[in-house]
Formats: structure tokens, sequence, C-alpha cells
């Protein structure tokens, strides 16, 4: 009786374990400049301050249960990366990394590394589902770049972003359209251009026409 009801207790908690997880996400840390795995990161869940360390791969993964998940990236020497990702309900997302070192030895001797403006995120439709080929363009280089089976896209500029414009200079802006047959196309304006990562997670909605913001 006593065997029995441990088993019943275990499949109970078992259940509830995966009734509780909305989605799984597999984070895979890599270093900006020598695209190195990472493997001293650690990734902080920004909501309840847990953490979750690298494994030799430079990889965590993480059960999550919220519909957003809002982290930071931390490793020794390197900058903080803080980020958030949309979850897709029963399903494993992997989310690409790239961490920035704060002294690179390559840098120091060859000066500094060539900075560059990227974007990525994920699509997904009016219920949160990924939804795959949809067509990014972004007009700062005319550059255009299709979304996964997972709904995630990456894009990087052409050219190196200037670094060392007059802060009080006006800022580069761009326009980024995310276009797929059968939805409203979504045309997202003023957006910086910033030598850095940017993170784009978009909802397109079913129907004809245009939305812009």
């Amino acid at each position: 009786m006593k065997k029995q009801l441990v088993l019943i207790t275990l499949l109970f908690t078992t259940l509830c374990s995966f009734a509780q997880t909305k989605g799984i996400l597999i984070f895979t840390i890599k270093n900006a400049v020598t695209k190195a795995e990472v493997t001293n990161g650690k990734l902080v869940n920004i909501s309840n301050g847990e953490s979750h360390f690298a494994d030799k791969k430079g990889m965590i993964k993480c059960n999550v249960k919220t519909a957003t998940f809002n982290y930071k990236i931390v490793a020794d020497g390197y900058k903080v990366l803080e980020s958030f990702t949309k979850i897709v309900p029963n399903q494993t997302l992997n989310v690409p990394i790239v961490l920035t070192p704060l002294n690179d030895a390559v840098n120091q001797a060859q000066g500094p590394a060539e900075t560059y403006f990227e974007l990525n995120g994920f699509i997904t439709d009016a219920n949160g589902q990924p939804l795959k080929n949809v067509l990014i363009t972004v007009a700062y280089d005319n550059a255009v770049v299709k979304s996964n089976a997972k709904g995630f896209y990456t894009y990087t500029s052409k050219a190196p972003v200037k670094t060392d414009v007059a802060k009080d200079a006006p800022k580069l802006t761009t326009t980024i359209s995310y276009n797929l047959k059968g939805h409203k196309l979504l045309v997202k304006k003023n957006i910086l251009v910033l030598p850095t990562a940017t993170r784009y997670t978009v909802t397109l909605i079913k129907g004809a026409g245009t939305i812009e913001n």
C-alpha cells in the first residue's frame, strides 16, 4: 500500500510539473569576437532571481512557466546582456546568445573590433504559435532574412556601424517590415541603428492591409 501511495505521489508530482511548464528554452552562449563557447556564463531570471549555469558547451536549459521570460546573462570578462523571450507553449526554442568581451587581447593588439547593427527575435501569430518563412526587410542596407521553423530570425548589417559619432549628432534610424502571405504587413519605423544586438519579438495578425508602429 505504501509503495502504491509513493508511486501515485510521484506520478502526480511529475504530471503537475509538466502541466506548469509552458515551454523550454535552450540558450547557447558564444564569444562575439572568437565565436567560441562561453562556459562560465550564468543566466539570471529577472522575475525571481533564480540562476542557471552554462555547461562545458556553453549551453543553458530552462523550463519556463511564464508567457514572457525576462533574463540577463552574466559571465566574468564580458558585458552583461539583458533581454527577454516570448514563450511558445509546449515547444523547445533555441536562443543564441553572443557576449561582448570587456577586454580582448586581439582587440588591444589590432584596435577596436568592428561593431555591427544586429537584430533578432521571434515571430508568432495571435495565438502565440511560431510563424516560419516570414520575410523581414531591414531598410538600413536593404537586407532580407527569413524566420525559421521556430519563428526565430536574426540579421546582421553588411557593414560596421560607426561608433565615433558625436553624442549630440542626429540618431540614425531605419525601418523594419515583417511580411507573410495571409497576414497584415507589419512595419516598425524609427528603429535606432546601434552597434549592438537588439531583440524584437513581434506578432502578425491575419488579414489584409498594413500595421505601422
